[in-house]
């Protein structure tokens, strides 16, 4: 006998992160890797019911709301952190460390977390405000957030940077 299954038309987009921690715990002055922060981002849109939704007049304004209200609700419920004030941290973060040219995940990123006109996303559009914001800190005024993706990434890429300070060509000391 036959099985039929059937699917709805989808698209999945992932980005994996992983993120090394280092400690000089035995004070040696050497940094050892302790442990990796694995951090994976998957996205599944269906498009059958996307259209459907369109087609009866959902903005993207309304995606941006349910992709936010998610990841708080998720940060929240998996980390016990203030997701609310983590989201709004990482849109105001990212209006000062653009990610928009490195890659096509960056552009993806970045446009998904640049919130659109809506009386809904207001609190979203202040965080980008402060954000572009010269003399604005995003950690004072999302101060329940304990954590910055972006210091995530800048502790690693410094500890690059130095080291690719000694080498030349392809010959390290």
């Amino acid at each position: 006998m036959a099985s039929v299954v059937l699917s709805q038309p989808a698209l999945t987009l992932s980005a994996i992160v992983n993120v090394p921690i280092s400690t000089d715990a035995d004070r040696d002055g050497e940094e050892t890797p302790r442990k990796l922060i694995f951090l994976a981002f998957y996205f599944t849109f269906y498009l059958d019911s996307l259209m459907d939704q369109y087609a009866k007049g959902r903005s993207l304004s309304d995606d941006q709301l349910s992709l936010y209200s998610t990841l708080e609700e998720r940060l929240a419920s998996n980390y016990g952190i203030d997701g609310r004030a983590c989201v709004l941290r990482f849109i105001c973060e990212l209006q000062k460390h653009s990610i928009r040219d490195f890659t096509v995940m960056g552009e993806i990123v970045t446009s998904l977390f640049q919130p659109r006109e809506g009386s809904f996303l207001q609190e979203y559009r202040t965080a980008r405000s402060i954000g572009l914001s010269v003399d604005s800190e995003c950690s004072h005024h999302y101060y329940s957030c304990p954590i910055s993706v972006f210091n995530l990434f800048y502790s690693y890429v410094e500890e690059n940077e130095v080291q690719n300070e000694f080498c030349q060509g392809d010959v390290c000391s």
